[in-house]
């Protein structure tokens, strides 16, 4: 079973969790990008596109971990290694780059396609 499968189902499992407090009428567009900057992956749930949600979701979980590890390492290297301190200052500054780039286009992504999705209109 491939990543892409396991991931499939777990959408497919959280559809099956939320499907009895859905609606499945009109979305707001402006909560989806809401949803989206400040839980990357929401607003795709929001509006049942749950496979790229739960993806996006993923990753913003495994940037969390990678930042705490990543943490980690710099400390003991700075430690163990002292002159090299002035360049590990600057190398975590990537991540809240990467995390904000990500909220950004989540937000923007949940905004689109819930719009898209109301122009739609072919509610079940």
């Amino acid at each position: 079973m491939s990543l892409n499968d396991s991931i499939v189902d777990i959408a497919a499992k959280v559809d099956d969790l939320l499907e009895p407090y859905s609606s499945h009428g009109k979305k707001n567009a402006l909560v989806a990008a809401v949803l989206g900057l400040f839980f990357p992956g929401t607003g795709h749930m929001y509006i049942w596109e749950t496979v790229k949600g739960v993806k996006l979701f993923l990753l913003w979980i495994c940037l969390i971990f990678i930042l705490i590890i990543f943490s980690i390492l710099l400390t003991i290297i700075t430690i163990a290694i002292p002159f090299l301190g002035i360049i590990t200052i600057f190398i975590p500054l990537l991540f809240p780059l990467i995390f904000i780039v990500l909220a950004i286009y989540s937000a923007y992504d949940a905004y689109k396609l819930t719009n898209e999705y109301n122009e739609r209109g072919n509610f079940e």
